[in-house]
């Protein structure tokens, strides 16, 4: 099997133009203050310079852009590429980790809400309840 560092060679310079395009899609949409679609502009652009996983199985997952909250701007880019990652390689043993993550993204949204907001006793909080429910989380990925 060849190395990672060969696959992106090959197909960067098989894809060099689309890889190139999304990169600057993600460019646009993330100076636009679209942040999900330049994660699924970034996870076009390491799916082309990759390649696909092969899945054994397929399943559809349907989410819609999480904005807006104050994390957005981090938040949903690593929501978009992982979304867009898992879509276009049709991966269930992810989109279940991801659908248990997701369970658990009102306490992170929380904590990071009241950090901004300078609330570090109700941010605690919501840090205590992220890592007790990531546990979940953890057993479901495995």
């Amino acid at each position: 099997m060849p190395s990672a560092e060969k696959i992106v060679e090959k197909n960067f310079l098989l894809h060099h133009k689309d890889i190139m395009a999304d990169l600057d899609k993600a460019e646009t949409d993330f100076s636009a203050k679209t942040f999900f679609k330049a994660g699924t502009d970034v996870a076009d652009m390491v799916v082309k310079a990759m390649g696909p996983v092969v899945a054994s199985t397929s399943e559809q997952l349907t989410v819609s852009d999480p904005s807006p909250f104050p994390t957005e701007i981090i938040v949903n880019w690593f929501a978009g590429i992982f979304y867009e990652f898992i879509e276009l390689n049709n991966l269930p043993e992810i989109k279940t980790c991801y659908k248990a993550a997701m369970a658990d993204y009102p306490n992170l949204k929380d904590a990071v809400t009241d950090l901004f907001a300078g609330d570090d006793k109700d941010a605690v909080a919501a840090i205590s309840k992220f890592a007790a429910s990531f546990n979940t989380v953890i057993t479901t990925c495995k």
